[in-house]
């Protein structure tokens, strides 16, 4: 994968923005740098997410914890651990190099008033302005004043849970598979400051079958106080992918399964294991989880995940990217009676179909992505004997179709390979 794809770095690119680059290392050994390209990518990610509430309007005096959920974000989002104060110094560099005024506002800012509009919330543009007046003290004063000691309460409030009108949320997840079959598993991690999710997609057949949903489980009575402990990790084992190519994730928020709310693309780091499975992992919906799941009608959003492959492709008029699986994620609060049968719970005709979904233009997805939406209706695959049918309607398909019409199988490998140029 692209150095450049590891993150979205239309959000915040830190060439542009923090002026000057340290080079200081880990250790003198491995010359392993502290502050990598991908780090700080994360680390201005978690600037513009933090969001502190004054309940009463003014401006806050400290920013509660705000390099603890910094140093979070990062080891969540990388893998790589960095400490409170290594996130202190270096916001402390920051400020002392960086000429962008946004940048420095965000490091500056002591209120966060809610967005105009929740579609454009993760906006480049629109996330990192401000909706109320700015205070501005001595930045050494402001980066200093919070301290370097994260203990276990940093963890548990990252996004204020007082907000929430529930205790617990049953959460059901579909998957939906081109050319293949395969058997959905669903299970979770639930920690005091946080919640992951584990999936299992396996098939031991591997026998063709057409388009639509193979699978759905039901995790019920999530505590909505893990859940937004923090922003959730997304693990996905599974051996029918080829880890060899490079993919990434595209998650895209519905209202009513119809309107379109929000979307956003996120690396996926894949580790081969010894059994012959795959481990990938990405964080859910980073861009959003805050604002979604202390909603009071989170019932009615629905979130689709979308594998899938980065491609090295250079034509223009061939679809660079194209989706291996797809996930959708619907909510039931405590309060929702459910529609589902209790054997089973979650109805997969209740879930956006991939023939339903279209992912929509964001300024966070890769331009390759964006092809879908600005190609000519018919696009062709060169390995494929079926267009993808795209009818654009002010510069946004009416209906498309990612997938091929079949998949081929590696014999060799025992991997899905469903787009190999």
């Amino acid at each position: 994968m692209p150095k450049d794809d590891a993150f979205p770095t239309a959000v915040l690119p830190p060439s542009a923005l923090t002026g000057r680059k340290t080079r200081k290392t880990l250790d003198s050994q491995k010359k392993e740098l502290v502050w990598p390209d991908n780090l700080e990518e994360a680390l201005l990610e978690a600037l513009r997410f933090y969001q502190p509430r004054s309940a009463t309007g003014r401006p806050l005096r400290r920013f509660t914890k705000r390099n603890c959920f910094i140093a979070e974000h990062i080891r969540v989002r990388t893998g790589k651990e960095r400490t409170a104060k290594q996130v202190g110094s270096r916001l402390q560099q920051i400020s002392a190099s960086s000429k962008d005024p946004e940048l420095l506002e965000m490091i500056t800012r002591r209120y966060y008033g809610p967005s105009s509009s929740e579609t454009n919330y993760g906006s480049p543009t629109n996330s990192s302005r401000l909706s109320s007046p700015v205070i501005t003290p001595s930045l050494t004063s402001i980066i200093d004043e919070e301290g370097d000691d994260c203990d276990d309460a940093s963890h548990l409030a990252i996004f204020d849970v007082t907000e929430s009108p529930f205790d617990q949320i049953q959460l059901n997840v579909a998957l939906s598979t081109t050319g293949i079959s395969a058997h959905l598993g669903l299970d979770a991690e639930i920690m005091s400051h946080g919640c992951d999710l584990i999936l299992t997609v396996d098939n031991p057949h591997l026998s063709p079958v057409s388009h639509g949903l193979s699978s759905a489980r039901t995790l019920p009575d999530l505590p909505i106080a893990s859940l937004s402990g923090r922003v959730p990790n997304v693990t996905l084992f599974s051996s029918l992918l080829d880890p060899t190519i490079a993919c990434f994730c595209a998650f895209t928020v519905y209202y009513d399964n119809s309107i379109f709310i929000h979307t956003e693309k996120t690396s996926l780091t894949s580790f081969p294991l010894p059994s012959g499975s795959v481990k990938y992992t990405t964080p859910l919906l980073p861009g959003f989880w805050g604002k979604l799941i202390l909603k009071s009608d989170i019932d009615r959003y629905t979130i689709v995940q979308d594998i899938a492959q980065e491609s090295t492709m250079q034509k223009v008029d061939v679809v660079a990217e194209r989706r291996w699986l797809s996930f959708t994620y619907g909510f039931e609060s405590t309060a929702t009676t459910s529609a589902f049968p209790p054997a089973f719970r979650a109805d997969p005709s209740s879930f956006i179909t991939p023939e339903q979904h279209i992912p929509i233009s964001s300024p966070s997805l890769h331009p390759s992505f964006l092809q879908f939406q600005t190609d000519p209706p018919f696009l062709q695959h060169p390995n494929s004997l079926y267009p993808c049918q795209g009818i654009c309607v002010g510069g946004v398909p009416e209906t498309l179709d990612f997938y091929e019409q079949s998949s081929p199988h590696n014999t060799k490998t025992g991997h899905f390979v469903p787009f190999i140029d």
